[in-house]
């Protein structure tokens, strides 16, 4: 037993594990940065260390674990993927509005957003999904089907209203649809379903504070202290921060709380100010290491379950990524999507690292 444990640890992908390790440390780092700031900010801090702490122990258990169970015991992760999808319709009923959202249920001294444990389970399932269908995978019906996985979810996610997680689950599935392999018209059905959706939402479900952000994401100066007020924020940030950046506690726009949700959504910008661009660079290239590493595992696995699944979560790693990085220096609209890893909350922190443990595992189980 010891062995063979011994010997899946010696298969362990270290460039994986030490980009992750690095991305953590730099969010440790700024999160105790703005602790003196924050209301009660060293609880946050503390808090933000247990929930890695935790993190990386199920990283590495599920690492050690046989991915391939959720191939074969799929009915599991359809249960807990059922579970995440009746607190998200519980939340319209019992979440409290945080930022004109439900989002988040209080659960003690903590609280759950139950979107990110969707967002896990649904890469699962679809890559079971699509892995076993592979084969007569070009057939509309399969698409049609796989879509129902995301329909639910993707309403009750809109209905709290959460544009930018809504965003996430639809890019998804769209990634799952396309690395699959599909036909040119059934890709055509597929951006026309996402258009018409992206038009229902716009009219029918998205609230007027969020056509704002969207609107002002063209010229945030034409409403600066209204919906133009955080991007402008944001940008100074980054821009004050030159090359050194104003060191640990010394970032004035964030440590004076110009900036909102500066240890959430625009953590990036706080690291930008106070550790200037050698801090974004050793943060981009640690995920540049981590995204390459999950390429490579996924190019290497045999296993078509593997394979999706590596790949799934490289998209929405990615893409998340990409959301809130863009919405920091005013290249997308402001959404609320956190960075992962970075960004203060314990729900995105370990259903992040436990997905990547998966990932890690058909590496070591191979």
């Amino acid at each position: 037993m010891f062995h063979g444990i011994r010997s899946k640890l010696a298969r362990l992908d270290l460039f994986f594990v030490a980009s992750i390790i690095v991305i953590l440390s730099l969010s440790l780092l700024e999160l105790y940065s703005l602790a003196p700031s924050l209301n009660d900010g060293f609880l946050l801090f503390k808090k933000q260390l247990f929930f890695i702490l935790i993190g990386l122990l199920l990283m590495f258990f599920f690492s050690l674990f046989d991915y391939r169970f959720f191939k074969e015991k799929i009915s599991g992760v359809l249960l807990f993927f059922l579970i995440s999808v009746g607190l998200l319709g519980f939340l319209l009923i019992a979440g409290k509005p945080i930022g004109g959202s439900r989002s988040w249920l209080k659960i003690g001294n903590f609280t759950l957003e139950p979107v990110e444990l969707v967002k896990i389970t649904l890469v699962l399932l679809l890559a079971k999904f699509f892995a076993v269908r592979h084969p007569d995978i070009f057939l509309l019906r399969h698409l049609f089907t796989s879509f129902l996985y995301l329909l639910l979810p993707l309403v009750l996610v809109f209905l709290q209203p959460d544009f930018g997680s809504a965003a996430i689950l639809f890019f998804i599935w769209l990634s799952f649809v396309l690395i699959s392999g599909i036909k040119k018209k059934h890709l055509l059905i597929t951006l026309l379903i996402g258009i018409i959706v992206g038009g229902l939402g716009w009219h029918f479900l998205l609230h007027n504070y969020q056509r704002a952000r969207i609107i002002s994401y063209f010229n945030p100066y034409r409403d600066p202290l209204g919906q133009g007020y955080n991007i402008i924020q944001s940008l100074t940030a980054i821009s004050d921060g030159g090359f050194w950046g104003k060191g640990l506690g010394g970032g004035s726009i964030v440590q004076l709380g110009f900036l909102p949700a500066r240890h959430t959504d625009f953590i990036f910008a706080s690291i930008g100010e106070e550790m200037g661009l050698v801090g974004i660079a050793i943060l981009l290239l640690a995920y540049g290491v981590l995204f390459w590493r999950i390429l490579k595992i996924s190019l290497s696995t045999k296993d078509n379950f593997g394979q999706l699944l590596s790949m799934g979560t490289l998209m929405l790693l990615s893409a998340q990524c990409f959301i809130n990085l863009g919405m920091s220096i005013g290249f997308l609209p402001i959404t609320g999507i956190s960075l992962p890893l970075v960004s203060y909350g314990g729900s995105g922190m370990i259903s992040f690292l436990i997905l990547l443990g998966i990932v890690l595992s058909t590496k070591v189980n191979k």
